[in-house]
């Protein structure tokens, strides 16, 4: 009977053979040995006995790959508020709003029609003596104001202040159905 040299006589062969000169030359062995080295180690992370350190490692990098997408979102719309500031001045009338809101809406300028329809909506408020309109005064405390006067449309106004703030502050896009439904209320409000 044959006897057959063990897996590790041929290893130990074949290594012999491959570290003649004739098979690499100083640079191929270092590049041979590190791919070697590299390869063993993702051969041992993914294949190996250490799986769970595999799944482990993915998981993490897939975590961060998505905090880093959500950062560059956020941060993107952040950016993206509205591009040219709206300024209203104290001699335009509840009118002059509502026709300059009409106009960014036929345009399609959506948000920039509720920032002003907003706007139009404290002015129709002040001037039925519901809230006082004063430099430097929040919508919350307007929203407060309105409560003290028992006002009937309070959640209606606070949905209306939240959607301002979304689209003036924080980017949000909104479409021509959004608009309609708040220029409804302000035409219902105002009747």
């Amino acid at each position: 009977m044959t006897d057959f040299p063990s897996d590790n006589a041929i290893d130990e062969t074949l290594d012999e053979i491959f570290r003649l000169p004739e098979f690499y030359s100083a640079s191929d062995e270092i590049s041979a040995q590190l791919n070697s080295l590299i390869g063993n180690i993702l051969i041992d992370v993914f294949w190996g006995d250490h799986r769970i350190f595999a799944i482990v490692i993915l998981v993490v990098l897939c975590v961060l790959l998505t905090v880093f997408a959500i950062f560059l979102i956020r941060w993107g719309l952040r950016r993206r508020r509205l591009s040219d500031p709206i300024s209203v001045t104290k001699k335009e009338t509840e009118a002059d709003l509502w026709l300059r809101c009409m106009a960014f809406a036929e345009k399609g300028a959506f948000e920039k029609a509720i920032v002003i329809l907003f706007v139009w909506y404290l002015q129709f408020l002040g001037s039925r003596g519901l809230i006082t309109i004063e430099k430097g005064k929040t919508n919350f405390q307007y929203e407060l104001e309105l409560s003290r006067n028992a006002y009937g449309k309070i959640d209606r106004f606070r949905a209306f202040k939240t959607i301002f703030a979304a689209v003036r502050y924080g980017g949000k896009d909104i479409g021509r159905e959004d608009f309609e439904g708040w220029r409804s209320f302000c035409q219902e409000a105002s009747a």
